[in-house]
């Protein structure tokens, strides 16, 4: 019986040793899915809550003119831009930004309108071009509307790059817009900026 003992003892503390191990695996897997989880639902999070901005208006360049319209039919015009010495719809005085009107002579309502603007320092020649949309934007028959690039919400504002060399030169600028409604034909206009900045409203 005696004889017996050591064989009891080793196979008792084989026994030991399985349980350990299968316990320590256990609890590894368990550890390892709740990491994942967790990191697969916050990434999903952070998609969500950083929408894609359009790089247009936070990198300064000289981007493609997108414009493909090639219509000989005159339906609409510019009847002014400024890029300088702004107010709003009361005379009041606002920041800097380019603006423009359009007037629509076609007969019908015009829509997907979009525009292509260079602006270029006369100074020392740098060129940057930016190409927009101009998304929900319709111009009714016989209608005279203003479009505003100042970065503001409501109907006829649209965004524009704070970064480009419009609001970081104090050199004397020239702009060049070019404006386009599918089956018209495009308009452009050319414009100066006086030296000294873009100028904000006090």
């Amino acid at each position: 019986m005696q004889k017996n003992i050591p064989y009891f003892i080793g196979a008792g503390i084989i026994l030991i040793l399985i349980v350990i191990l299968f316990s320590g695996n256990h609890k590894i897997n368990s550890n390892a899915k709740s990491k994942i989880v967790p990191l697969t639902s916050s990434s999903q999070t952070n998609v969500t809550a950083n929408p894609v901005l359009n790089p247009q208006d936070i990198v300064p360049g000289l981007y493609k003119n997108e414009i493909t319209n090639s219509s000989t039919l005159k339906g609409f015009s510019i009847s002014y831009a400024k890029v300088e010495n702004n107010t709003d719809s009361t005379g009041k005085v606002v920041n800097d930004h380019l603006e423009f009107q359009l007037t629509n002579s076609s007969g019908k309502d015009l829509s997907n309108f979009e525009i292509y603007y260079t602006i270029t320092d006369l100074v020392n020649n740098k060129k940057e071009g930016y190409s927009k949309l101009l998304t929900g934007f319709v111009l009714k028959n016989g209608q005279s509307q203003t479009i505003h690039l100042d970065n503001l919400p409501g109907d006829g504002h649209f965004s524009s790059n704070k970064n480009s060399i419009y609001y970081t030169s104090t050199n004397r600028l020239q702009f060049d817009l070019i404006v386009s409604s599918p089956g018209y034909k495009v308009q452009t206009i050319r414009i100066f900026k006086d030296a000294g900045g873009a100028e904000v409203k006090d």
